[in-house]
């Protein structure tokens, strides 16, 4: 069995070519499909269904950043984040209170919000490519730095579903 990254044929990395990971999923969905399979042996059928499952979990890990850099952490046996660990870091609790109260105050403004998520798409994109050099030189810090991006993510999709509503 495969991890992810060599079932998508992708480079074991925070940062992966998202066209390239679209574009195989695709033929391996194509491939792999228990559709394919109706007519073949029991054993054929229940492979297809093994491989299918595997390519479905794959892309969900390997196209949702944060899944990605807790499946990183997984591959380089480093234990996964819990909340106490980012409870410890008073400077990140008070960016969390005023980034949550930032995004109470844009909830009635378009522009405002369009804004707040694509500052919040940036930060993690900016904690993951961190993320990347820490995982390699200082795991127990790319812990923190995974729930941080955790954080960051909630609040985009928060914006983005407050977005959804105009």
């Amino acid at each position: 069995m495969r991890n992810h990254f060599e079932l998508f044929d992708l480079p074991v990395s925070w940062q992966i070519d998202g066209q390239h990971l679209s574009a195989r999923y695709r033929e391996l969905q194509r491939e792999v499909h228990p559709d394919r399979f109706a007519h073949a042996s029991s054993q054929e059928r229940r492979l297809s269904l093994e491989l299918a499952s595997q390519v479905n979990e794959g892309y969900r890990v390997l196209r949702d950043p944060v899944a990605r850099a807790l499946y990183l952490l997984e591959l380089n046996a480093v234990a996964r984040p819990n909340e106490a660990q980012t409870m410890n870091d008073a400077e990140f609790l008070m960016q969390q209170l005023e980034l949550r109260e930032e995004l109470d105050e844009a909830s009635e403004d378009e522009g405002r919000l369009d804004q707040f998520a694509a500052r919040m798409q940036q930060t993690l994109d900016q904690e993951g490519a961190h993320f990347m050099q820490q995982l390699q030189q200082e795991p127990a810090a790319a812990i923190i730095t995974a729930q941080r991006m955790q954080f960051f993510q909630r609040l985009q999709q928060q914006a983005e579903q407050a977005l959804e509503q105009f």
